[in-house]
């Protein structure tokens, strides 16, 4: 299934690209708990620690993991046998869980369910579990930042409705006194497998859809399959910008190079977003010291990476993502504004980009979450993003209602419409 993370042209996140997250309420209190129950000789594959609690029933064993360090290093362990989205990935949960360190907002919770009787891993979960509302919610680990979220699955992850049973009754038995349980944006499939949430009979599609773009041969080729106007224009655009100065298209390495680029970018969407009268909040500390520290952490391995394309002495677009297995996916985006939107830098330094990446085998280039044009321009393929939304106590009911309101006005497109016209005449 194609895998649709993100961009307009000078695209904001979070959390879906040009989205302005909610007011942000969560304290996310987190307790380390000693381990109550040791697991049995048979469970070689899900380990028990001294930050962990193993919990018992049914077909699965869940245990619960608190704190980033000890979460971290479950998932280092899950690596080799867990599928898992590039938002669910080590090194980006390393930089969720510095992020959450840095500004006092608690730690990582993870559940590790196995087979009870095998001791063969289902699934592992990283969540943030906080207070908003007055309400205790479960959430995957996130920042606002991530386009898609899930489970790491195992190789005994359900693929009947018995294990999926199975498998939710382990995750509410893992997360007691939890008013709450909000899995959102999540693929229906993770690396190939199933997801079991995505298919519970709760879940409902999600707000917006992933987007995503396959290279078979050469970018050359991509272009042309998109017709000719399309192509024609590409390279139009090229001998113009071309014309404003010597062209290059640079990958920032150094931290001097990454500090130049990062600020260059956050400018350009600043003054974006302002242009258009659409508030920016990725400036704001907790989203620029993420990205950031993703960047200079992560430079050396190659996960994150940060490009630009100048003519002359000026940067005309920006361009961040991270690299996972065959996939570049697109986190931000930028560009130099009206001066240059004639020559749609977005776009080219898109193309660019992809001949960097093809070069060195990679192939799949994921978009992100939210439907724009110029994705489509691509050919981009949707990938359905599906939410669960659950209550773990009384207090979790209210909330349940408000999302299945939501769904059922977001699939009825002539109801949007006419509440939008409503809501304009207002």
């Amino acid at each position: 299934m194609a895998r649709g993370p993100a961009a307009s042209w000078s695209c904001s996140r979070p959390p879906s690209n040009c989205g302005v997250p909610d007011a942000m309420t969560a304290s996310w209190p987190t307790t380390k708990t000693a381990a109550t129950t040791s697991l049995d000789a048979s469970s070689a594959l899900v380990p028990a620690d001294n930050f962990s609690r193993s919990m018992t029933g049914g077909a699965y064993r869940v245990t619960r993991i608190n704190g980033t360090r000890e979460v971290l290093a479950r998932i280092a362990l899950a690596t080799n046998d867990c599928t898992a989205t590039v938002f669910q990935s080590e090194p980006w949960l390393a930089a969720i869980g510095r992020g959450l360190g840095r500004d006092g907002r608690g730690e990582l919770v993870a559940l590790d369910i196995a087979d009870a009787s095998n001791g063969e891993r289902v699934a592992l979960l990283p969540l943030t579990i906080a207070r908003e509302r007055r309400r205790t919610v479960a959430r995957f680990a996130d920042l606002e930042v991530s386009d898609y979220r899930g489970p790491l699955l195992g190789p005994a992850a359900p693929r009947d409705k018995a294990g999926e049973r199975a498998l939710w009754a382990a995750v509410k038995r893992g997360l007691p006194g939890v008013d709450l349980i909000r899995f959102e944006a999540m693929p229906a499939e993770i690396g190939g497998r199933p997801n079991p949430f995505a298919r519970r009979h709760e879940a409902t599609p999600a707000r917006l859809k992933g987007l995503s773009v396959t290279i078979g041969t050469t970018v050359e080729a991509m272009l042309r399959d998109r017709g000719k106007k399309y192509r024609k224009e590409a390279e139009r655009c090229f001998r113009l910008l071309e014309k404003q100065g010597a062209t290059k298209f640079r990958h920032a390495e150094t931290p001097d190079e990454i500090h130049r680029a990062y600020a260059v970018l956050e400018a350009q969407q600043s003054a974006r977003q302002m242009a258009i009268g659409q508030a920016y909040v990725l400036d704001q500390p907790q989203y620029h010291e993420f990205y950031r520290d993703l960047l200079i952490t992560e430079r050396e391995s190659g996960f994150a990476a940060l490009f630009t394309l100048e003519a002359g002495s000026e940067i005309v677009a920006a361009l961040m993502g991270v690299v996972r297995g065959g996939t570049f996916t697109l986190l931000r985006i930028s560009n130099g504004g009206e001066t240059w939107r004639h020559l749609s830098p977005g776009r080219l330094i898109v193309i660019e980009a992809m001949r960097h990446f093809v070069e060195r085998g990679i192939r799949t280039f994921d978009m992100g979450a939210g439907d724009y044009p110029f994705k489509r321009g691509f050919g981009a393929e949707e990938t359905p993003l599906f939410d669960l939304v659950a209550a773990g106590s009384l207090r979790g009911l209210p909330a349940i209602a408000v999302a299945r309101a939501k769904a059922f006005v977001r699939n009825r497109p002539a109801l949007m419409a006419a509440i939008g016209r409503v809501r304009g005449k207002g």
